[in-house]
């Protein structure tokens, strides 16, 4: 069997399954007297894009979200730079330049 087929009979016992449990939904909703809607918010079965999130955003959190964002660029940057001037510093104790140095850690797969 190819690849192009699994996926078609993949596809095909997916299609199959959601039929199959579409119609279930429904006979039991249809049983409940409620309309399939109804039955999913009922059994909490209803999709969460469903609903409106409640929470309302401030200026605050926004500017709050932006000091956040902020900070962890800036920790970020200077995680780099401690590593780059510890990498200088490891190349001017072994008398390399920081070119050499690198090119000699990738070699040896070590950082000193």
């Amino acid at each position: 069997m190819s690849m192009r087929e699994r996926v078609g009979h993949d596809h095909h016992c997916a299609a199959a399954t959601a039929s199959f449990r579409q119609h279930l939904l429904e006979e039991n909703a249809q049983s409940s007297k409620m309309s399939v809607e109804q039955f999913l918010r009922m059994s909490g079965l209803m999709p969460v894009t469903d609903y409106r999130c409640e929470m309302t955003v401030t200026k605050t959190d926004l500017v709050d979200a932006d000091y956040l964002r902020a900070a962890r660029y800036a920790t970020s940057r200077q995680e780099m730079e401690t590593a780059e001037a510890a990498a200088e510093r490891r190349a001017i104790e072994s008398g390399m330049t920081v070119e050499e140095y690198e090119s000699w850690a990738k070699i040896w797969g070590a950082h000193w």
